[in-house]
């Protein structure tokens, strides 16, 4: 903690390395515009020697899609290229973008975890979005590729988020943590596109049913 605060209102060090290196985890800095995957993350089930291209696609691929799209969440998307704190959008563009993100937004809010608790949209927004901006990076290399197994694709991404987890852990998540619940990562992120539909037959009536009019997608 010392250490940190003996940062403050200092010269921006962008070689500071933030993360121990054993960590499964992976995160996009906005301050030099680099997406960074912590050698920790590299076992399964993200990745592993033998992985079929879905598979890969639905692990670390989803995970490089993910901290990519961080960059066009609402949060990284107040940074230029340089990682600058600056504005760099056109008004139109940026208009048009906080009313798809004020619809994802709006749509968590509606999701019930159990009764008398909603997911705080506000809360996971940054995250959610990047979510599905890197569902929609797999999905669209996914289309370039003859005889795409989509169902190893889906399974693949729904491993990387199995937890278990305590309903005080759960609450304090909901409450703190930017990330939806796992299951959320996983269930909400795939009800966006059609392609999950499509794999297994989902149709109106359907529990992962979701109109195309209430899906979102930011980009």
């Amino acid at each position: 903690m010392k250490k940190n605060a003996e940062l403050t209102n200092g010269k921006v060090d962008k070689e500071i390395w933030g993360f121990d290196i054993l960590e499964a985890n992976a995160y996009y800095s906005a301050v030099d515009n680099s997406i960074n995957i912590i050698v920790g993350l590299l076992g399964e089930p993200f990745y592993y020697d033998g992985m079929s291209d879905e598979e890969l696609m639905g692990g670390i691929g989803m995970v490089i899609g993910h901290e990519i799209s961080h960059a066009f969440d609402t949060s990284g998307a107040q940074f230029d290229k340089d990682g600058n704190y600056a504005f760099w959008w056109t008004e139109e563009d940026y208009m048009a973008f906080m009313e798809r993100a004020q619809k994802l937004i709006d749509h968590y809010n509606t999701l019930t975890v159990w009764e008398g608790q909603n997911v705080l949209g506000d809360n996971v927004q940054t995250e959610a979005i990047a979510d599905i901006g890197g569902m929609k990076a797999m999905l669209t290399i996914a289309k370039g590729k003859d005889s795409f197994d989509y169902d190893k694709f889906f399974t693949s991404y729904a491993h990387i988020w199995a937890f278990i987890r305590t309903r005080e852990t759960e609450l304090q998540r909901i409450m703190q943590d930017p990330h939806p619940l796992p299951y959320m990562r996983t269930n909400v992120t795939v009800q966006q596109y059609q392609e999950f539909y499509d794999t297994y037959d989902i149709k109106e009536g359907d529990g992962m049913y979701l109109a195309p009019e209430e899906r979102v997608s930011v980009w």
